[in-house]
């Protein structure tokens, strides 16, 4: 399609930031978000909340109208009933955004559904509970059989494919985590999905390797797709 600028057929873009190592114009960011983006940010209690969202989604749409060659301002980012954002006038563009602390990430791909996942890995006083409650069994044999040392990573590594899983379908934690059964014995495959969500066979799951300190993932309805990794900072003076 002539509009995009840069995406390679089968590929998947996948910008990476840390808010803490950014230089960003706030006010640029503010000023290309929608009324309802501005209400929406509005309702943050702490403006360092608000403040994050407003960055994060001002970055989308600026990245987003790179990839279109149009204004930032002028995209029209619509939602689905379940909550997901899509572009009414550019459907084939197909992106997702995830944030976890200070870490942000958005992925770009065309014509396929898409979901992306960053956790920072922090030790969660419940982990044992959250496995019984949104892992299957298969999940739960192998979690189980981690060493300790080995638990807090590998819980993560599920759980950002699993949420990714949900984002790329639109669903969200809705739809059920236990029933998006990621193989234990090769992270890039499912073993089980609700049947509305098609066949596994048709998903294809990729780790994402941006930071030490955390787990990523992107998940697309692709046989296979290559990841293309960028550095959000590098291309960030082009972007504003």
């Amino acid at each position: 399609m002539s509009q995009f600028c840069t995406l390679q057929h089968g590929a998947i873009d996948v910008w990476y930031a840390d808010f803490g190592q950014l230089s960003f114009d706030q006010e640029r960011c503010y000023a290309v978000l929608d009324a309802a983006e501005r209400v929406r940010v509005a309702k943050f209690r702490f403006q360092s909340l608000c403040d994050r969202a407003v960055q994060s989604h001002g970055l989308l749409r600026m990245l987003l109208g790179h990839y279109l060659q149009v204004s930032p301002a002028a995209l029209n980012i619509n939602r689905t009933a379940q909550g997901k954002p899509y572009l009414k006038d550019y459907p084939a563009l197909s992106f997702n955004m995830s944030h976890s602390g200070a870490k942000l990430l958005i992925a770009v791909t065309e014509g396929v559904a898409l979901g992306v996942d960053i956790e920072e890995m922090k030790a969660r006083t419940h982990t044992a509970g959250i496995v019984a409650k949104c892992f299957a069994a298969e999940e739960q044999v192998y979690w189980q059989s981690l060493s300790d040392i080995e638990k807090m990573p590998g819980f993560f590594d599920f759980w950002t494919r699993k949420e990714a899983f949900v984002k790329a379908v639109g669903q969200g934690i809705s739809l059920g985590l236990e029933q998006c059964v990621i193989n234990p014995k090769d992270l890039t495959r499912l073993l089980r999905i609700p049947n509305q969500c098609g066949s596994v066979a048709a998903w294809r799951i990729a780790d994402l390797d941006v930071d030490v300190a955390c787990r990523a993932a992107v998940v697309a309805r692709l046989e296979a797709f290559k990841v293309n990794v960028f550095l959000l900072d590098d291309y960030l003076t082009r972007l504003m």
